[in-house]
């Protein structure tokens, strides 16, 4: 009581308050738009040092793309020197860095003529997975403008691909030229162990009851009821973690000029879109 007190009269700060958003506004939202707004990439506080990597590639004001393409790739080895590379090069320079496990993608190279050209079009967004529809004349690197985090998962065709740390602080993947289907999944290890020692503790609690009714055939029938309803709540969470319905959202990317990306039509993805 008194830590809490303490904390309430010192260690917070006044805000106006605001009406908390719905989930239907956060529908919409989201269909509007996936990425960095305004300076206000979460429903909460932004960090501070992800706001300083977002202002490397440009003003936090400015729309960022949900997802675009680099022929132009400098190899760092941490996410300070990616910040001071982007600080003093172009914007049509990206950075890459190992991911959490070490692995990187392969690096794009820019040494032909004529420019590389590309196109990103949004297949599918929930809200644990996306799907991105690629077609690149040359190989090039994919940013995808969400955080990174070691729970990003990427797969190219189907077939796992390494996801590095592009610009500092958002998720990347090499692609390969012509056309692919990029999907990534936030899969949280974390997460999915907290929710099987939650039903697994549930599970118990209920054989247990399940042990103090009178009757075997009671106490069986109950057993086997707790069974089938954990067991069904586990399948349906699983099925739900990355099988969320299409938010609606729309967004395209393609290299200036490149006219023949918008008339001719985007990749399809092979595995079915829930």
């Amino acid at each position: 009581l008194a830590q809490t007190t303490l904390v309430l009269r010192h260690g917070t700060w006044l805000a106006d308050a605001r009406p908390s958003t719905t989930w239907r506004e956060l529908v919409q939202r989201h269909r509007l738009r996936v990425g960095f707004g305004g300076g206000d990439p979460g429903a909460g506080i932004t960090p501070a040092i992800l706001l300083e990597r977002r202002s490397a590639v440009g003003p936090i004001g400015e729309g960022l793309p949900l997802a675009r393409l680099y022929w132009d790739v400098r190899r760092v080895p941490t996410r300070d020197e990616a910040v001071a590379v982007l600080r003093v090069h172009e914007r049509d320079v990206a950075t890459l860095e190992a991911g959490a496990d070490g692995a990187a993608p392969p690096i794009a190279t820019d040494d032909g003529d004529p420019p590389p050209q590309g196109y990103v079009r949004l297949l599918h967004a929930s809200y644990n997975r996306f799907v991105l529809g690629v077609r690149a004349t040359r190989p090039a690197l994919l940013l995808f403008a969400q955080p990174y985090s070691r729970n990003w998962h990427a797969t190219l065709g189907g077939t796992d691909s390494p996801v590095g740390i592009a610009n500092g602080a958002f998720v990347g993947v090499a692609v390969p030229a012509g056309e692919s289907v990029v999907e990534l999944r936030y899969d949280s290890a974390a997460a999915r162990a907290g929710t099987w020692l939650s039903l697994a503790t549930a599970w118990g609690i209920a054989l247990a009851a399940a042990a103090r009714l009178r009757g075997r055939g009671v106490r069986i029938a109950a057993s086997v009821a707790a069974t089938v309803v954990v067991a069904a709540t586990l399948l349906a969470w699983e099925r739900s973690l990355h099988g969320g319905r299409h938010l609606g959202t729309t967004f395209q990317w393609r290299t200036p000029g490149w006219a023949a990306a918008a008339s001719a039509p985007a990749p399809t993805e092979k595995a079915k879109v829930p």
